[in-house]
């Protein structure tokens, strides 16, 4: 069976990449830097397996060298290590984590000759076509002051991934969109739960893809057990907006749904507040890049279909009720 290796494994979306993985009999390598374990463990109970069935190194994907001896002898290598952030003071952070980690990442699997490199991007990395109904994995990528600089990071780690195959390296590349399943209720998508189980006022206006954990889980399966290469795949459940879905976690959690629509001057008025926040590094709730993402409206369809047996994507209710099941400490 094939040698995995995950990065950012010990985060939501590798944990459970790397959960599935080891359910169908892979070896699996996850690499943790200086992040906790307890995350992986929480979400592994759910797999019925133990944190300690899994090989674990260190490594620090800003340091190629010590990249080189962990993916040396693997077999496959799943890029999920990642931030994700809509603060402006976080911009070089996710220059430096999303794209100088991927393209070390990149040269140290072609240094290493793995026979396959699965990156994890995102809908946030696709073009941005106003002009068409849907979004896919041939739209075009247009660079604009509109765009976060969460997206344009993942655009650019995705060029080094490109770049990395015309020299010979087979790559996946997975573009799932905004993912529901069991977390720490505070990071990244996630923090959509938490911010619902205390009591979230707003709602974004606008519309965007998504997709459940499992379903994200279940393509990385099969790119990797079919060697699916030289592709993108956009994974998107189903295209609601963010009432919509707010609603959902609201009455699954038993809590109150938000009730104010977060648009017109309203809007203006709180990207204005969290831009001065963000000048004079006074806490705000909300980024600024972060509403500005969230009250546009997108829809997603896939025009490149990875075609699995038998799968059927995950209705987002019912993944939204698995991962209100599996949060861990929420009140």
């Amino acid at each position: 069976m094939k040698k995995v290796i995950v990065t950012g494994a010990t985060g939501m979306l590798g944990a459970h990449i790397a959960c599935r993985l080891q359910m169908e009999g892979y070896e699996v390598t996850c690499i943790h830097h200086k992040s906790s374990k307890a995350l992986f463990e929480n979400i592994s109970k759910s797999y019925s397996i133990s944190a300690s069935a899994f090989s674990w190194v260190q490594a620090d994907i800003l340091d190629m060298d010590t990249l080189l001896p962990v993916f040396s002898g693997m077999d496959v290598v799943v890029h999920c290590a990642a931030l994700v952030s809509y603060r402006k003071q976080d911009s070089d952070l996710l220059y430096e984590t999303n794209v100088s980690g991927t393209r070390n990442c990149c040269n140290a699997a072609w240094k290493v000759r793995v026979s396959q490199f699965v990156y994890m991007s995102s809908i946030a990395a696709l073009g941005k076509d106003v002009h068409s109904d849907f979004i896919t994995e041939e739209t075009p990528w247009v660079d604009s002051s509109r765009l976060t600089e969460y997206s344009k990071t993942k655009y650019y780690a995705e060029l080094e991934v490109w770049r990395i195959a015309e020299e010979g390296l087979p790559v996946s590349i997975l573009n799932p969109g905004v993912v529901i399943g069991a977390g720490d209720g505070k990071s990244g998508s996630n923090a959509i739960f938490g911010q619902v189980a205390k009591g979230l006022r707003f709602y974004p206006i606008g519309t965007t893809g998504f997709v459940g954990i499992e379903d994200v889980a279940m393509a990385a399966l099969s790119v990797i057990k079919n060697s699916i290469t030289g592709n993108r795949y956009l994974l998107v459940s189903e295209n609601l907006t963010y009432k919509e879905l707010l609603m959902e976690v609201a009455k699954c959690m038993g809590k109150p749904a938000p009730k104010i629509r977060l648009g017109g001057v309203l809007l203006f008025v709180s990207t204005l507040i969290a831009k001065a926040c963000e000048m004079l590094s006074i806490p705000f709730p909300f980024p600024s890049q972060g509403l500005v993402s969230t009250s546009a409206s997108f829809k997603y369809k896939n025009s490149n279909p990875l075609l699995l047996p038998d799968f059927q994507y995950t209705p987002v209710q019912k993944s939204v009720q698995t991962a209100v099941s599996g949060l861990k400490g929420l009140a």
